[in-house]
């Protein structure tokens, strides 16, 4: 509940401010750190990938098996897998109790670009090329387009036999 307030009434002013990067980072963390301990006690895990564009920029934040991609001409993964090799065994997330290490990235946004956000259900049966045929910024033209690219990747995954979740 905190970071939901904290994204309707906190992050629109840091937005707009001066060193919003800066901040936004600095209060992100605060909150991670929170929901980290909270879910810990709990017993619970999470993953977690958050995209924000501000004025040409980018900011991506990150915890988990999650991804996220930037797709102008080739297909660039903005994140790492935090998991360990051959299994479903997270080594960071949001409840894993040790300090948290958010991996933190940034760039500009040029035009053209296509940022793909996905839980491992969907890329995990999916390679690459096949993720940058699908999405070729060409093709792209408006928003009708981006959900026929997505309902296409949920059918074929549910077809290579994917039971996880699946959310792009």
């Amino acid at each position: 509940a905190q970071m939901i307030e904290w994204f309707c009434q906190s992050l629109p002013g840091l937005m707009s401010s001066k060193r919003s990067f800066v901040k936004i980072r600095r209060d992100m963390k605060r909150h991670w750190e929170q929901m980290n301990q909270m879910l810990y006690q709990k017993k619970c895990g999470s993953t977690c990938s958050i995209w924000l564009g501000v004025n040409h920029h980018y900011q991506v934040f990150h915890v988990g098996d999650s991804r996220i991609y930037r797709l102008h001409k080739k297909l660039d993964l903005l994140t790492t897998d935090h998991r360990l090799p051959e299994s479903n065994i997270l080594w960071q997330c949001i409840g894993c109790g040790h300090s948290l290490k958010i991996q933190y990235k940034h760039g500009r946004i040029r035009r053209g670009d296509i940022f793909l956000l996905g839980t491992d259900g969907l890329f995990g049966r999916l390679n690459e090329a096949y993720l940058c045929e699908e999405f070729e910024p060409s093709y792209m033209l408006g928003r009708e387009e981006l959900k026929k690219g997505a309902r296409h990747l949920f059918r074929l995954i549910r077809k290579k036999g994917e039971r996880d979740d699946a959310t792009l």
